[in-house]
């Protein structure tokens, strides 16, 4: 039987493939980076195995949990009644600039302080069923809340004490991780946090991992990134990716400015621009402003939700990488 990479895309919306044919798959000829990334490969000969695990509105906590970086655990009872009816989690909130709410919370601090509330916007093939002291469960979502129940009921009344904990039926790592999370945080994320749950995702299937950075700056928004301007905030940003992950890092704020309408062109993209739309591209790239041209409307000028070119532009990035690393 023919071996085959398997290849885990983690992330939000940006990863799922908003509005594009065929979101949240990996399938051939759809438009999502894991479809374009399986297309690639696919054409190149590889045996691969793309999974599209985005989910959209979904946090680092929840990815993290998702990927298997680190358990999550109840911070309060739960009694699941004999009869096995679902029941709440709570519901995610903001307090102070800081998510909570939720009964689920993910371990990623160095601290209880430091941890974070998990919420789950879907319930796919990557999160049920759920684990809790080997016992099977399952959870689903009635926006904006999550429930929980007995996968396999037994007519008792069920007591998940404070503190147990739960793990994603993700439990299965992938050959490759390639891993794009931070959008949804706001200013609740902390560089040093966001350092540690990457690090996190990357060592669940031994390091072979690609974590991306956002095509935008997202690290504006964290409390402890210092810098009197933006450029400075990048660099320390840049500076801490680097040094944490290495080559496994690609900096889609830098790679998408200086390459993106270069790496559109030699895959067959905006044959019908002329030269000086072209141009306007790039001086846009160069300001960090994604162009309408990639972006899902084609409209919505700066936006993170990507169109198929702009999606387009990442699989390449990420097929390079994976290259590079030797992971194909």
């Amino acid at each position: 039987m023919e071996n085959r990479i398997r290849i885990h895309c983690f992330g939000d919306s940006v990863t799922e493939g908003m509005a594009m044919d065929g979101h949240h798959i990996a399938e051939y000829g759809k438009h999502s980076y894991p479809s374009h990334l399986l297309t690639m490969l696919t054409d190149q000969g590889y045996a691969v195995e793309v999974k599209n695990y985005g989910h959209g509105g979904e946090m680092v906590a929840d990815i993290a949990a998702r990927c298997g970086a680190f358990a999550c655990y109840t911070s309060e009872e739960i009694v699941i009644p004999a009869d096995n009816e679902w029941v709440s989690l709570g519901q995610r909130h903001w307090e102070n600039g800081k998510a909570v709410g939720t009964k689920l919370w993910l371990a990623s601090g160095e601290t209880p302080e430091e941890d974070a509330c998990v919420y789950f916007t879907q319930m796919s093939h990557d999160t049920n069923p759920v684990f809790i002291d080997g016992i099977e469960y399952e959870m689903k979502v009635e926006k904006p809340l999550n429930f929980i129940r007995r996968k396999n009921p037994d007519g008792k009344e069920t007591v998940i004490p404070r503190g147990a904990l739960l793990f994603t039926g993700n439990h299965r790592a992938g050959d490759v991780h390639i891993v794009y999370a931070g959008i949804n945080d706001h200013g609740g994320l902390t560089l040093k946090r966001f350092l540690r749950s990457m690090q996190g995702c990357m060592a669940v299937n031994g390091g072979r991992c690609i974590i991306l950075g956002a095509t935008h700056a997202l690290w504006e928004k964290w409390n402890d990134v210092p810098g009197e301007t933006p450029d400075d905030k990048y660099e320390v940003y840049r500076r801490a990716c680097m040094q944490a992950f290495g080559v496994h890092f690609i900096d889609l704020y830098d790679e998408f400015s200086r390459h993106g309408v270069d790496i559109a062109l030699a895959q067959g993209c905006f044959a019908d621009l002329s030269e000086e739309q072209l141009t306007q591209m790039r001086q846009k790239l160069a300001q960090h402003i994604l162009p309408a041209e990639f972006v899902y409307d084609k409209q919505s000028e700066g936006n993170v939700h990507l169109s198929s070119e702009g999606y387009r532009v990442v699989a390449s990035l990420v097929q390079e990488r994976m290259k590079r690393l030797g992971y194909i």
